[in-house]
Parts: C-alpha cells; structure tokens; sequence
C-alpha cells in the first residue's frame, strides 16, 4: 500500500490508508510505514500458510525496499521475526544505514 500511488486501474488507492487508520483509530502505529509494515507481516501470513500450497523456505525469507519501501522493510523485520534477511536499500534515516560504511548523504 504506497498513499503516494494514484493510478487509473484502482481508484482511490491512494487513500486506502485512511480507511484503515479509521478501522483501526487507536493503532500508534498507524502512519503509513507503519501500515505497510503490517501488511508486509499479513503477505507472509498468506504466503506461509501450507493451504495456499506455495513452497517457501519457512528459514529463508526476505524483505527489500528502497528508500521509504527500505524503511518499511526495517519496520517490518523488527515487528515480524519471520523476515530472517532485510535489504534496505537509501531507506535515508541515520538507524536504517551503517555510518562506518556510509553517511546520510549517500
């Protein structure tokens, strides 16, 4: 769910996270990183359930994002122990990047 999206083939997608900011009023995680990191969790819910017959490596599975979608991805793997690797790619805040490698800047 990106609140930056508008495109022609979904209507109103781009406010999709207000509905459920109003179904969940009393969340404090509810920005929009915060709600894209939980449906990152409900994907893997869907994907890792042996009913949806998908032959996935329980021990082996990753989130990627580049800048905001790299913020979502480190929200994400510290709510969600599931997410065993994190790529996060200019996710540009100074906790998301290793300053011994990189500065802010890059």
């Amino acid at each position: 769910m990106d609140t930056h999206h508008n495109e022609q083939e979904y209507p109103n997608y781009q406010n999709a996270w207000k509905t459920f900011k109003d179904e969940y009023p009393h969340a404090g995680w509810s920005s929009s990183l915060g709600i894209q990191a939980w449906l990152a969790s409900r994907t893997i819910d869907y994907l890792l359930d042996k009913k949806q017959g998908f032959n996935i490596d329980f021990s082996a599975v990753g989130i990627a994002g580049h800048s905001r979608y790299g913020k979502q991805s480190i929200y994400a793997a510290a709510f969600d122990e599931r997410f065993t690797t994190v790529i996060a790619r200019s996710s540009g805040s100074p906790i998301g990047t290793s300053y011994r490698f990189a500065s802010r800047q890059t």
